[in-house]
């Protein structure tokens, strides 16, 4: 079978595109996820998306990680898909709604920009932390997906790889485990690296981390902008009137076909 793709960049987390329109392509590429991602021998891509567009303003997301298993949520994945539903139907709207399997999110398109509003959050504050002495503050969070957030001193001297696979599989985090995100403060900046679970090691970019972190640095939801400065570039939260935005900007970096074996 010949598919099309579309290879998005959303600040360097990278995303393969499939456009489903009748609704019946999810289980033909399941199979084919792991293979599709790889980078040396497919396409290449933190993750798969299937887009099943639903009205004019309204899609819904099948997302996959680069393991071949699906994830519930994909913040830099929504930012990325909605701006190619948005090109792809040639609507003059800038607002949408996008379905996940962790709930509906209002998304915005300015240019490039294409901005979430995270309405899915919540406080996971009974899990005990404090065996996680070298950490200054640490906090668990669910945004659709869960993350650890830990503050450490030099952002530069974390081993992401090896610190985040030890705390994504600690029995902390019950049998799913967990995404992990190391950051420093420093000035008008936060600098952010995260350990993804499903892609297994350190990706540029992580939205929901981003969100995550943000939360950890703001529990009350005080008015404000956080600006990120992540390995993939400059992504920032906003918070307005106990509403939680996060923002940065997309890109299609190529298309094509692939044959997908039997």
């Amino acid at each position: 079978m010949e598919l099309n793709f579309v290879k998005y960049s959303a600040t360097g987390n990278d995303f393969i595109l499939i456009w489903d329109k009748e609704g019946n392509l999810v289980k033909v590429v399941e199979p084919h996820v792991k293979a599709l991602c790889h980078r040396q021998h497919g396409i290449g891509a933190d993750g798969l998306i299937v887009i099943k567009p639903l009205d004019a303003q309204n899609f819904q997301m099948t997302i996959f990680n680069c393991d071949g298993e699906r994830a519930d949520m994909c913040g830099n994945g929504v930012r990325a898909s909605t701006h190619y539903f948005h090109n792809q139907t040639g609507e003059k709207s800038s607002e949408y709604i996008v379905q996940t399997p962790s709930g509906k999110y209002p998304v915005k398109i300015t240019d490039n920009t294409v901005t979430i509003e995270m309405e899915h959050f919540a406080w996971n504050d009974n899990v005990d932390l404090s065996s996680l002495k070298s950490y200054r503050n640490k906090r668990f969070l669910s945004v659709g997906i869960p993350h650890l957030c830990l503050e450490v001193d030099d952002i530069d001297q974390v081993d992401v790889n090896s610190e985040g696979k030890k705390l994504r599989h600690d029995p902390l985090f019950s049998v799913g485990g967990t995404n992990v995100n190391f950051y420093s403060a420093n000035g008008e900046k936060v600098f952010i690296r995260t350990f993804e679970r499903g892609v297994e090691g350190e990706t540029l970019c992580c939205g929901t981390g981003v969100t995550a972190t943000a939360l950890s640095l703001n529990p009350n939801l005080e008015d404000g902008e956080v600006n990120f400065q992540a390995r993939g570039g400059v992504i920032k939260v906003l918070f307005k009137n106990k509403k939680v935005f996060y923002s940065g900007s997309v890109q299609q970096t190529f298309h094509g076909s692939v044959t997908l074996k039997n």
